[in-house]
């Protein structure tokens, strides 16, 4: 029987005994497409939110990408999110502050990622783009320059990312950057380009986002892929993060 909203998997092989009973715990992802996110409210955040709020309150023109002006992403705003494409977008944002508050920087090691973004800007199924702190460039620009001594980490191209930031930035393609986590799977690339303000000041703007796959040919087949049904899912993200980082509230549940 295949249970129909569940992905099918393998087992592997076994051999057949006799009077000895053999366990299979197998986990079986959900089909995103059967699932639907029901979110935590906004005023039932855990304190392990309180930075994810902190920042949605200092954020004053979030936008859907692709989408609608949501303005300020807090409290009734938040709560009353109810399309399809905001609410993919918000289940992908919910998923990169888990991700981002996990890892920390390597070089301090103490601060996570997600403390030098300083505004979010927009919000989309696999990514959020937003104005980080400059220091965020210097820390990602010192691990590209000795990739090696950064084992988690590895370089990779930023200039085919130079579409998902916001024209009105300005930003500068032959400036960009970027640097992607090693795991096989969930992994999260960084993404800085220089850019400027409406009133022509320096900006550095982050695009980050997460992939299903970190490995190189699967990857490509995501990519393919996602011509196709939109881009990464970000209910399939919740199904790695729930298996890495149990027990943590992620903001919502998949029912």
């Amino acid at each position: 029987m295949v249970p129909p909203r569940f992905r099918q998997r393998r087992s592997g092989i076994f051999t057949l005994t006799d009077g000895e009973t053999i366990v299979r715990n197998l986990t079986l992802f959900r089909r995103p497409d059967k699932f639907t996110a029901s979110f935590t409210v906004w005023d039932q955040l855990p304190s392990l939110f309180l930075p994810f709020k902190t920042l949605l309150g200092k954020s004053s023109a979030v936008r859907v990408k692709g989408g609608r002006l949501l303005g300020k992403f807090t409290e009734a705003v938040y709560d009353s999110i109810n399309q399809p494409k905001d609410v993919l977008a918000k289940a992908a944002l919910l998923n990169l502050y888990a991700k981002l508050t996990e890892l920390k920087e390597p070089i301090g090691g103490q601060e996570p990622w997600f403390s030098f973004v300083r505004e979010i800007v927009e919000i989309g199924r696999e990514r959020f783009i937003a104005i980080a702190d400059p220091k965020m460039g210097e820390i990602i620009r010192a691990i590209k320059s000795d990739i090696d001594k950064f084992k988690a980490y590895k370089n990779t191209p930023a200039q085919n990312h130079f579409g998902n930031i916001p024209t009105v930035f300005q930003p500068q393609k032959s400036k960009m950057f970027s640097i992607k986590s090693d795991e096989d799977h969930g992994n999260i690339q960084l993404t800085m380009a220089p850019g400027k303000d409406a009133a022509g000041n320096d900006l550095l703007i982050l695009d980050t986002d997460i992939d299903e796959d970190g490995k190189l040919l699967e990857h490509l087949a995501d990519l393919f892929k996602h011509k196709f049904t939109g881009g990464t899912h970000p209910f399939d993200i919740h199904e790695y993060l729930a298996l890495s980082v149990p027990n943590r509230p992620l903001g919502y549940e998949l029912i």
